[in-house]
C-alpha cells in the first residue's frame, strides 16, 4: 500500500472514534487553517502529541508501550485497532491544552527580548512572543532566539518540515538528543544560502493578501490635488518612491520627506506616489498598478496607474513646470511612469540612492548573501544567482526608461557616479552629481569637557540592522569580545535588537528631528561607530552623522563613498578585513585613537549641511 493510502485508511479506521469538537477546541490553529481535524491529527497532531479525544492521552499512550512508539505507529489508531484488544492501558487526555502545555516546553529557549526587537508587529500587538512563535510565528520563518533558526532547521530536517511540527519544540523534546544542529555549523551565509529560494517564490512573499481600498477616477484624484495646491505653487514636482516615506524610515524615505519640506519654498507643490503593492523588483509590464498618491504630505487617494497618468496629464497646463523626480523605481512599472512623463510634458532625473537601476538587489547582493560587486551580465557569476535571469530584463526596461525619458540621473557622490558608469550597463542623457550633505568643520572658542579617558571603549551599530550595512559584523564582534571588560557596544535605531549585552538605544531620524541621531550618539559620547558595508554605498548618512556627533567610524574598504568620506575627513579609519578589525579593537590601537578623540572633543564642531537635492538640479544650481 502507498503512504497516500494508508493515511486515508487511517483517517477511515478512527474516524467514529475521534472528538473533532473536542479537538478544535484544544488546538485553535488547526481550527483557524480550516484543516479537516482527522486529518490533521493523522498527518501531524499526534507527533505533535495532541489529543484526539478526552478520553486518550497521545503522550501518555507511546510512554507506556515503547514498541508503538519505536515503530512510528499513530498510538490512537493502533489503540482502535490492536491496542484495546490487548488490554493495553489509556490515559485521558491532559486537562491543559497541548499548545499551552508544548508552549510551556519551548518558553525557555524564547528570548524574548531578541523577539519583541527583531518583530517590532509582535511587540505592537501585545502578543506574549512564547505564545506567538508556538501558534504562528515558526509558520512564518521567525526565530525564537539568536541560537536557532527556524528556516534552517525545517530546511535541514525535512522529516519535521513535512510533518508540520514546531522546529523549536522538536528540537528541545528531540533534535537535541539526536545530534540535530539549531543553526548551520558554517554560519549564517551558508544558513541563507541552504534556505536560498527561487526569483519567483522571493517576490510571492511580498504580495499582499489584504483588500486593496476604493479606486479614484481622474476627476476625482485631481480635484483632491488641487484642494492641496496653495498660493504661489506654480511648479508641480512629482516624486517617485517605493513606499510611504511618512511611515517608513531610510535614507531614501529621509529625502523625500526633506524635499516635500522644501517644495513651498520652491514655488511646488509637491506629490508623492508609491505602488500600493510594495515588490523588490519592478513591476510586470502587464497590468494595471494601483498606486497611492500623497499631496504635500496628505494622502489623497488611490488610483490605478492609467487614471493617475490622465489626471496628472489634465493637472499639467495649470502649472508652469512638471518635473518627475524617481528616487526609487522598486515596485514600479517604467513603462508606464515614462508615459505619465510624456502625457504631463514633465523633465525627469533619477536618483542613485542605491543599484537599483543596476539590478533587482538593490544592495548587489549575490543570492542574498555577498556583494557581487555587478558582474558582466552574461557571466556564471551572474547567472549562478537567484537575481541573474530577472536582471537582463531588469537592465533591458530601465535602458528604454532612460531613453524614452531623456532622463538625467542624479548621484549622491563622485564615486557613486564612476561606480554606475562602470558597472551600470546604462546610458543616461546627462548625469550629475548632488551630495545629500556636506561636513563643515570649524574650530570653537569654548572647548567642551574632555570626556573620561579611562572609561571603557564604545562602539556603535547605527540605523537599520541590515547584514549588508554591516549588523552581521557587529554581532560576530560582539560574541568574540563579549568577554572584555574595556568594550561596550551599544546600538541606536528604532528596532531593539534583543541581544544581551548590547545596549539599545531607541532613535527615529525624519526631516521634522534631522538631528536625532547625532543628538543621542553624543549624550552617550560613543567613540567608534561600525558601518562595515557589505556593498558599495552610494552615500551614508549614518557616516555623516557619526562624525558630526564626534565619533570615529571604521569602515572596510569596499564601502563605496563611506571610504570616501573618511579618507577626506581623516574622522575614522579604513581596515582591509575582518581579521584587521578584530586586532585594530584589541591590540591597544582602538583604545590609543578613542583616548585621543576624548582630549580634543569638544575642540571643533561639524556641521551638516543639507543640499536642496532636486531642487538644486531643478533651478540649475547643481554643478
Amino acid at each position: 500500500m502507498t503512504a497516500e493510502s494508508d493515511f486515508h485508511r487511517e483517517i477511515e479506521d478512527i474516524a467514529a472514534y475521534f472528538d473533532a469538537v473536542f479537538y478544535l477546541d484544544r488546538n485553535p490553529d488547526v481550527a483557524a487553517d480550516g484543516m479537516d481535524p482527522v486529518a490533521h491529527y493523522v498527518r501531524y497532531g499526534w507527533r505533535e502529541r495532541r489529543d484526539p479525544s478526552p478520553d486518550f492521552c497521545t503522550l501518555a499512550y507511546l510512554q507506556a508501550n515503547p514498541d508503538v512508539e519505536a515503530a512510528e505507529i499513530n498510538p490512537f489508531w493502533h489503540y482502535v485497532i490492536f491496542g484495546r484488544y490487548e488490554n493495553r492501558s489509556l490515559r485521558p487526555a491532559e486537562e491543559t491544552p497541548l499548545h499551552e502545555r508544548q508552549a510551556d516546553i519551548i518558553a525557555p529557549h524564547v528570548d524574548a527580548a531578541f523577539y519583541l526587537g527583531k518583530y517590532p508587529d509582535v511587540a505592537e500587538a501585545g502578543i506574549d512572543p512564547v505564545q506567538h512563535y508556538w501558534l504562528s510565528g515558526w509558520r512564518e520563518g521567525r526565530d525564537p532566539s539568536p541560537a536557532f533558526s527556524t528556516g534552517f532547521y525545517l530546511s535541514s530536517n525535512p522529516d519535521v518540515a513535512e510533518a508540520g511540527i514546531n522546529p523549536l519544540w522538536h528540537y528541545v523534546v528531540a533534535g537535541q538528543a539526536e545530534g540535530r544542529a539549531p543553526r548551520h555549523p558554517a554560519g549564517r551565509r551558508h544558513e541563507l544560502l541552504a534556505q536560498q529560494t527561487s526569483f519567483k517564490a522571493l517576490v510571492a512573499k511580498w504580495l499582499k493578501q489584504e483588500k486593496p481600498p476604493a479606486r479614484q477616477k481622474a476627476a476625482t484624484l485631481g480635484k483632491r490635488i488641487l484642494a492641496r495646491r496653495k498660493a504661489g505653487q506654480n511648479r508641480l514636482v512629482i516624486s517617485a518612491g517605493q513606499d510611504d516615506y511618512r511611515k517608513i524610515g531610510g535614507g531614501v524615505q529621509f529625502c523625500i520627506q526633506r524635499e516635500e519640506k522644501l517644495a513651498p519654498a520652491q514655488g511646488a507643490l509637491y506629490l508623492n506616489i508609491h505602488p500600493w503593492q510594495p515588490l523588490p523588483c519592478l513591476a510586470d509590464r502587464k497590468g494595471d498598478p494601483l498606486m497611492r498618491v500623497i499631496a504635500a504630505g496628505e494622502e489623497v487617494g488611490t488610483a490605478l496607474l492609467s487614471e493617475l497618468t490622465a489626471c496628472i496629464g489634465s493637472l499639467a497646463g495649470k502649472f508652469t513646470a512638471t518635473s518627475l523626480i524617481v528616487h526609487h523605481l522598486m515596485g514600479h512599472q517604467p513603462e508606464a511612469l515614462a508615459a505619465l512623463a510624456q502625457a504631463a510634458g514633465a523633465s525627469c532625473h533619477v536618483w542613485l540612492h542605491d543599484s537599483f537601476t543596476i539590478c533587482p538587489s538593490f544592495a548587489l547582493q549575490r543570492n542574498n548573501i555577498a556583494f557581487c560587486g555587478a558582474p558582466d551580465i552574461a557571466s556564471n557569476a551572474c547567472q549562478l544567482c537567484l537575481f541573474g535571469e530577472a536582471r537582463r530584463d531588469h537592465q533591458r526596461r530601465l535602458a528604454a526608461f532612460f531613453r524614452d525619458t531623456g532622463a538625467t540621473l542624479i548621484a549622491p557622490s563622485e564615486p557613486a557616479l564612476a561606480f554606475w558608469r562602470a558597472r551600470g550597463g546604462i546610458e543616461a542623457r546627462s548625469a550629475i552629481v548632488i551630495p545629500h550633505l556636506t561636513l563643515a568643520e570649524e574650530k570653537v572658542t569654548t572647548a567642551a569637557k574632555p570626556g573620561d579617558p579611562d572609561r571603557p571603549l564604545r562602539l556603535a551599530f547605527i540605523g537599520t540592522q541590515l547584514p549588508y550595512k554591516g549588523w552581521t559584523v557587529f554581532c560576530d564582534l560582539h560574541e568574540a569580545l563579549a568577554g572584555q571588560t574595556d568594550l561596550e557596544f551599544w546600538c541606536f535605531g528604532t528596532a531593539s535588537p534583543g541581544l544581551k549585552g548590547i545596549t539599545h538605544v531607541p532613535v527615529n531620524v525624519t526631516a521634522e528631528d534631522p538631528d536625532a541621531m547625532v543628538t543621542a550618539l553624543r549624550e552617550k559620547d560613543i567613540d567608534f561607530v561600525l558601518h562595515w558595508a557589505d556593498c558599495f554605498e552610494t552615500f551614508s548618512f549614518s557616516t555623516c552623522e557619526a562624525i558630526a556627533a564626534g565619533a570615529s567610524v571604521i569602515t572596510n574598504r569596499t564601502s563605496g563613498n563611506v571610504t570616501a568620506i573618511i579618507e577626506e575627513t581623516g574622522h575614522g579609519i579604513v581596515l582591509s578585513g575582518k581579521a584587521e578589525l578584530l586586532a585594530f579593537l584589541t591590540d591597544g590601537q582602538a583604545g590609543k585613537m578613542a583616548r585621543n578623540r576624548r582630549k580634543t572633543a569638544g575642540m571643533t564642531r561639524i556641521e551638516r549641511r543639507y543640499s536642496a537635492l532636486s531642487f538644486a538640479a531643478l533651478d540649475g544650481s547643481a554643478p
